[in-house]
Parts: C-alpha cells; structure tokens; sequence
C-alpha cells in the first residue's frame, strides 16, 4: 500500500492546523482550478483593445454583446425545424444548420439539446452545406450519451476528437461558444446551474473567419432547442471614471439604456444619446439626476373687470426637461400663488416664471409646465393648463372646464394625506441601488433616501429616515434593504416609499469595505466585517460566513477593507484593489483560494449577461488596460501539500502520478524534505517518477505547471507506490 495517498485536490483550509488536515488538502497554492478534484491550472487574463484612461478606478460597458437571436436554419437531412431555433430529427439521423453566417471575425452560438443518451454534434463551421456528416464540423460539441438522465461532453476540432475530462451535462445544461477573432481563439463553455463555466479554449485560430451554426444528430425524434447564433460585437469603449462610483440601470428607457451615477459628485444620469457620443473618453456628457424646483411663485397681473365670481384660483409652475428619447423629466413645484378670487370678464397673466440664476449646474431645461387650483367643495387639486418654452408673461385663458380634465400635478403627491414633493436628490447622495418594487434608495451621512416609485429623479424629503450611525453601503436581499454602517445595520421592509419602516438589528457589525465590497443576493447581503465575510438575510439574520475558514488574524492579514467582490460561479471572488491579489472563498465547502491578477487591479465588473469578469489593471511600463480575469490562455498553477510527518524517519523515493498530460503539457514536481526543496523533477506522463534517496521526519509536496493531475501515491519503493 502506498505511504502517501493523494486522490484528490482540494484547496486551503486556513484555520486547521496542518497535522489536521486531510492528505488532499493545501497548505499553501495560487491559480489552480480545483472545481472537479483535479489539479489543473486557470486561464490567465485576457488584455482587450479597448482604450482606458490612466487614471480610471471604475468603469462599466456603454455597449454588451448584441441580444441573442435565433437563426433562420436550413434542414440539410431529416429534421423538422419547423420550431423556431429547434431542430428535431425524423429519422436516425439528422442534419441541419443555419443560413446566417457572421463575417466580421467573430460569433456566440448557444443552444440546449433536449436528451442525454445518444450521440449529438453541435457546433461552429465554414461550409456546412458542404457535409451533412457531423464528424466535419470545424469547432463542435460532442455530446456522448450515458445514463441516469445524464451525459458526457468532449469537443470536435476539424473531425478529430478532443477530450476534456468527460463533464457531465444534463438536458437542464446550456451550452456556449465563442469565437473571437480579434484574439484567435474559440472558447467552450458549459452552464450546468451555477453560470457558464470555460471548459476549454482553442488557440491559434485564423481571425476573419466565417461561420454557421452546423449540427449532427443520432436517433428519431433528438433535438437541439433554444438555439442562439449572433454576432460577437466588440465594444467600442467604457464609461469610466476616476473614483469608484454606483451604478443603477433606470427603468424608464429600455433603449436609451440610461443609467444612474452616483458617489462622483451630484447624482448624474447618462444615456446613449448623451454619454455614448464622440471619440471618447465617455460618458461624454452626463446631466443631473433631476431638476431642481422653482424658488418663487409665479406673479400675477389681473386685468378686466367684472362683477360676477367666477372662482377662487391659486397656481403654480415647474420645470421640465425632454430627453432626446422623448421621456420627461419634471421638478417639484414653485411655491404657489396666494388664492386669489376672479370675476367673469376678468383676466390673468402669469409674469415673473424664470429659470435659476445662477444657472444649477448639470441641469438642462426645455420650459415650464403651468398648473392651476381651481378650488371648488370637492376638489382641491392643481391641474394642469399649459407648457411654454417662453417662461414670462402668459395669459391663462384655458377654461375651467377644460382644465379639470386635464391631467392632475404629479409632482407634489396629495395621495398620501399630506403633501409630499418631488425633490430633486441632494447633491451628496451616493450608494443608490434599486429594489424590485421600482423605487431607488441611497444615502447620504445617517440619512437614507427613498425615491417615487418608477421616477429616478425624485428623492422626497419625507420618505427620507435615519440610522444612528455613519452609513457604509447598501444592499437588497429578498424584499428589504440592507443598510450597513459602522455600527449596527439596519433593514428597511415596504413595497410603498411612503410607508417603508427601518428597524435597527441588535448587534453590532460594522462593514469596513466600501459599497463595492457589497454582495447582493437572494440568500442575503454578503460584506466584509472586522471577523470575516458576513451576511444579513431577509430576516435580518446575520451569519458570518467565513467563521470555519479563517481566524480573525488571518481575515485580517487579507485587506478586506480594499476588496471589491462578486458571487461568481457560487464563490466570493474578491479583487484586494491596489494590488494583484485575488481571494476566491468557497463558503459553502469551506475552503479557500489565492489567485493572482495579471497586473495590479484598480477596478473590477461582473457582467452577468456574459459571465465574465473584467478588470483595470494597473502597471509602470503600460499604464491602464482593461482585461477579462481568467479569459486568456493557461497559466502555471501552483500548489503544495501539507507536511507528513514520516516515523521512523524514512525515504519517499517513488512516486505514481495519474493525469492529463495532451497537448504536450507538463507538471513539475519538487519534494519538500524536512524543510528544504529537493531538485525539481519534470513530468511528462502518467506512471512512475524517481523521487531521489534522502531520508527524511517530514515531507511535503510541491506541484506546478499545467498538466492535469488527478492522482498521486508516494511511497519507499515503485511497488509500495503502484500497490493502490
């Protein structure tokens, strides 16, 4: 029986002691990929041709890669795609592919199949009327059948088959592949429910190339369903700024893809039409997130006369903006006129209406929007009567009955008993985020902010609350808020703004990140606190996540104060900005990662639509760049084992290694005895290695390179170390 047995790689378990620690567990490693129990290296990070500012510390797409769409498919033999983006085949085998094709060097092909035990190719091609023989795809999936609802994945490359691993898919997997030319590759990923997932990537591809979607398919009655094949569209730059900031998608505008900016100066709004315009850098132009309301009320001049009363009148105005995509934006009202009573044959012309002066800065105007109080006993509102770009000297002479039917004066809300105004949001207001219920909620000092439901530029003073502490960031979980602060967090619960409750938690737990060391998740608000990672769930449960992984001095020791973090794949991964560092925490296995960027990370974005990581980093010779964390090609993993301790003391000196060593790939393998590393042994294929003879107490493991390695036995002679 072999010494030493490591059948799987795991990695480190921080807050054992290492005589603890299983065999397959770490004591120390960087950059491995260890999600199937194997030791196989990451991807290192990819650099993109997209320009970045030299002093850029956030940023966010103006563009993402085109929605996807479903090809028009052409039956090259026995199938019904009669289905849109579904190809079914009515005999034992089928055929078919698309007659859209992508010619500008690159494509995303996504697709499901709709069973798990017979043969299916899926994939990539040049000239796919060429060959209905699946075997001649260029770039393929080729999905294997198996049993028990499940199957095996190996990949086709110009008909000659590719093993990589044997994943298992089921009929619930959704699979992708892109094809970048711009940077030579084609990539296979898989998302079994946990996010698309690299399995593989192809190098040294031609660039320009032009591709179909192609497909195989053995068996009556197979299919392929949720067929997608678009266009992989660079895009041409990012919103960036240089400062960290908040960013909320607005609801209002779909196409105009607006967004919400706060924590860089007054909140500000940005749009395609206004950010996305000239050579960069962009946004190009923001505007401030509201306008502010009138100062005075409007002044009158009566004229006529008469001796008849025609009613009791009172007015007020407000200003208006109308965005190039024709959506309003409206302030809260001056201050109203005195009710003053008008005669039959009298007249009123409204003067003095003005824009501020000064000018508030960010704000544009396109004029004035007029309400009139018609008071009579069941009817209090302010309606409105005219829009004017010309703000002086109006002469009101819409009828009272045509301006009851117009439309009520939304901007001062009378629906809540009591006056509430549309105020514009405070010029510190930060942190803002958006609930499900439509309404926006920020901060600012102790203060949180609630917005009107659906309206992003208005903040009403009186839906405003208050924490007994400094607030650090926000964060939304179920149907509540999270406020976090630097002492005890509080929860806000309401559907309505008006009606929203704060209740502060009974503990103290400060949050020592920025907001962007926030997590939002279903199952709870994920922050860094001064014990480790810790989350605060829908009922203001709080959980500290991390407290089996690390003890307090080593949370302490990885600078949680400087993370910027995601969920990503069902892991935290968190960027220690300013460096290279990166933590990647399993919380659920209790286990623990260090990776290391490329270059040093200024600022980092999870975009969810094509699960991907991008980052800024930072570096003397190059200056900023923007990259796709573990998007390249391999890079060397490393990972040690624990220390074994060998009584009486004793020579390790064979070792059996199973693992993947395709494609020329190797492993180097140092033996750590009593402390010192012996010479580095180079391995290049399953089987047995010479360890050299040196007795030793202790030994440990080390392991880099890019092989994959599944298995290792250790022990003093090649039959102790084959006898497994």
């Amino acid at each position: 029986m072999a010494l030493i047995n490591i059948e799987s790689f795991k990695a480190l378990y921080p807050i054992a002691e290492s005589e603890n620690l299983l065999a397959e567990y770490a004591s120390d490693l960087l950059d491995c990929d260890l999600k199937r129990g194997s030791l196989a290296p990451v991807n290192d990070d990819l650099l993109l041709s997209i320009p970045v500012q030299d002093d850029t510390e956030d940023f966010l797409f103006r563009t993402i890669p085109s929605p996807e769409s479903t090809p028009t498919l052409v039956n090259h033999l026995d199938c019904d795609i009669s289905v849109p983006g579904t190809v079914t085949t009515t005999d034992s085998y089928g055929s078919a592919y698309s007659s859209t094709a992508f010619t500008a060097g690159s494509a995303i092909l996504v697709f499901q199949v709709g069973q798990t035990h017979t043969n299916i190719y899926v994939g990539l091609d040049q000239d796919p009327s060429a060959s209905s023989d699946a075997n001649t795809i260029d770039f393929a999936f080729y999905l294997r059948p198996g049993g028990g609802g499940e199957g095996t994945v190996d990949l086709i490359h110009n008909s000659t088959p590719l093993d990589i691993g044997d994943p298992i898919y089921t009929a619930n997997t959704v699979f992708k592949i892109i094809y970048d030319g711009s940077a030579g590759i084609v990539k296979y990923y898989m998302d079994t429910g946990e996010g698309f997932d690299l399995k593989y990537t192809k190098e040294s591809v031609a660039d320009n190339l032009v591709f179909y979607f192609d497909s195989g398919l053995y068996g009556s009655g197979v299919s392929i369903t949720n067929i997608s094949f678009v266009a992989l569209e660079d895009s041409d730059g990012i919103y960036e700024w240089d400062t960290p900031v908040d960013i909320a998608k607005n609801l209002d505008s779909i196409t105009s893809e607006r967004i919400l900016i706060s924590g860089d100066g007054y909140p500000k709004e940005a749009d395609v039409a206004l950010g996305s315009t000239g050579a960069g850098p962009w946004p190009a132009a923001t505007r401030r997130n509201g306008l502010p309301a009138p100062d005075t009320a409007p002044g009158l001049s009566i004229g006529g006369s008469g001796t008849e009363v025609q009613g009791e009148y009172s007015w007020v105005y407000t200003y208006y903006f109308t965005r190039p995509d024709g959506t309003v934006i409206e302030s809260a009202p001056s201050p109203p006129t005195a009710v003053i009573t008008v005669d039959v044959g009298e007249t009123v012309t409204l003067t003095t209406m003005a824009y501020p002066s000064p000018a508030v800065d960010g704000c544009s105007y396109t004029g004035v929007r007029i309400y009139r109080l018609y008071s009579t006993e069941i009817s209090s509102l302010y309606h409105f009567v005219r829009e004017q770009t010309n703000v002086n000297n109006w002469l009101d002479n819409v009828s009272d009955a045509q301006a009851s039917a117009n439309a009520v004066l939304e901007t001062m809300d009378m629906s809540t008993g009591f006056p509430v105004s549309w105020d514009v949001p405070i010029d510190t207001l930060k942190g803002v985020i958006l609930t499900d219920f439509g309404f926006f909620v920020g901060y600012s000092g102790n203060e949180v902010y609630l917005s009107v439901i659906f309206v992003s530029y208005a903040f009403p003073g009186k839906y405003s609350l208050s924490t007994d502490s400094e607030i650090v960031g926000l964060g939304y979980t179920g149907s509540i808020v999270v406020v976090l602060t630097k002492a005890n967090p509080h929860i806000l619960s309401g559907q309505n703004p008006a009606s929203v409750s704060i209740r502060r938690l009974n503990y103290v737990r400060p949050c020592i990140g920025e907001s962007r060391s926030i997590i939002s998740t279903p199952a709870g608000v994920i922050f860094p606190s001064k014990e480790g990672m810790s989350m605060i769930d829908n009922t203001g449960t709080e959980t500290l996540i991390t407290e089996n992984i690390f003890t307090a001095e080593q949370w302490e020791a990885l600078n949680p104060e400087t993370f910027t973090s995601f969920l990503f794949q069902g892991r935290l991964v968190c960027f220690e900005v300013g460096t290279k560092n990166v933590h990647i925490i399993d919380y659920r296995k209790g286990v623990y990662e260090k990776g290391q960027a490329l270059r040093i990370v200024r600022g980092a974005l999870h975009e969810e639509a094509d699960q991907l990581i991008y980052i800024i980093t930072d570096d003397a010779s190059t200056g900023r760049e923007l990259r796709v964390w573990r998007g390249g090609t391999a890079k060397d993993y490393s990972w040690q084992s624990k220390v074994f301790d060998l009584i009486p003391k004793t020579s390790i000196s064979r070792g059996n290694i199973k693992g993947d060593f395709s494609g020329g790939k190797t492993a180097s393998l140092t033996m750590v005895k009593d402390g010192v590393d012996m010479s580095p042994i180079t391995i290049t294929g399953e089987g047995l290695v010479n360890l050299g003879r040196k007795l030793s107490n202790n030994v440990s493991i080390k392991l880099s390179g890019q092989a994959k390695i599944k298995k290792i036995y250790l022990g003093r002679s090649a039959s102790e170390a084959l006898n497994v």
